[in-house]
Formats: C-alpha cells, structure tokens, sequence
C-alpha cells in the first residue's frame, strides 16, 4: 500500500465516520486532523517515527503528508502489534457502579 492510498482510505474513513455519526461535512478537516495527530503520536509511542520526521504547525497539528509517509514505511510493524486500547468506562467495585473514565 502506498501513501496515495493511505490518503484515500483516510479520507474514506473520515467520510464514513462522518455519515455514520450523522455529522455535517464541515467537521471533516478537525476530525481528518484528530485522526492525523493520533496517528503520529502512535507512530513516535511505538518508536516508529521521532517528532523531528514529523513537521507540526504551530497550533500543534501533525503534517498529514509526514504522517502517512511515515504510516506506509511502518504499517506492517503497526498491523503485527496487539492493541490494547483503554476502555472509556471503568468500573469501580468499592462504589459497585460505573464511573466515567477521560483517558482518551
């Protein structure tokens, strides 16, 4: 898979997202750059790409064409590791009832 499907498949997912949330258009760059930022901070926690191969601007938003340059060097390494992601919600057996987790 190359960058330019990488794009694609972005943008197909924002897309999806978008329609299936019932969200109008006008959320597509904030949540297509929410998805970007995501995908750059995985990519330097896993030790795939350090913050200097990957320009930001100065509202601390990742540079799209860096991200999915950085994505198609490493997305086999990305697809073999298990993700373990943090649930939302937590339960808590001392009150007996969940609690609203913000760790996101």
């Amino acid at each position: 898979m190359g960058t330019a499907e990488l794009a694609y498949g972005l943008d197909q997912t924002v897309s999806a997202y978008l329609e299936d949330q019932g969200l109008p258009v006008e959320h597509f760059q904030e949540i297509q750059q929410d998805l970007l930022n995501a995908l750059a901070d995985t990519l330097q926690e896993r030790g795939l790409a350090d913050h200097d191969s990957i320009a930001y601007d100065d509202f601390g938003n990742a540079d799209g064409a860096a991200v999915l340059g950085a994505l198609d060097g490493h997305l086999h390494a990305l697809l073999e590791t298990p993700l373990h992601p943090e649930p939302l919600l937590e339960f808590d057996a001392s009150v007996g009832h969940e609690i609203q987790g913000f760790d996101y």
